[in-house]
């Protein structure tokens, strides 16, 4: 459990980025508020569908408007198979696909409705899948969007 916190601990903070660290207001690390939960932290959106499997522990980091929740979840369902079973939920809620990247070994999604967005990237570890899934700003998921390739 305590190597579940600390790559979510790790992941939240990548998504904050440099905004953890200061702005121009001197608010910096010494600000955040983490809390960290044995489920879906409180401040995930209401609207939004969490993963089938079992979910692993949560974590919320909060510095004034800056929220990002964080949870992992564990399933016997292949990565591509969790991922895409996933972004059905979504979409089927209202969520809309902002990237999308599939993979044998690792996969990755982002979705946004209104002002949240939430990141999902999925691995496999040993015999099983694991999902990490964030909850953040839009404009941060929308933002990591990966760079499209024009076909030439």
């Amino acid at each position: 459990m305590r190597r579940t916190a600390v790559t979510l601990l790790c992941g939240a903070l990548a998504l904050i980025g440099a905004s953890a660290c200061g702005d121009d207001d001197g608010g910096g690390v010494d600000d955040l508020g983490i809390e960290s939960s044995g489920g879906v932290p409180d401040c995930f959106p209401d609207d939004a569908p969490i993963p089938d499997g079992d979910v692993q522990g949560g974590i919320s980091l909060d510095q004034g408007e800056n929220t990002i929740c964080t949870f992992t979840v564990r399933t016997d369902a292949g990565v591509n198979d969790a991922i895409e079973s996933y972004k059905s939920a979504l979409e089927d809620d209202g969520w809309e696909l902002a990237y999308e990247m599939p993979g044998e070994e690792g996969a990755s999604l982002g979705v946004t409705k209104g002002d949240d967005g939430i990141s999902a990237g999925g691995t496999v570890l040993e015999d099983m899948t694991v999902l990490t899934v964030s909850a953040s700003a839009a404009e941060s998921v929308a933002g990591v969007a990966p760079p499209t390739t024009a076909a030439g």
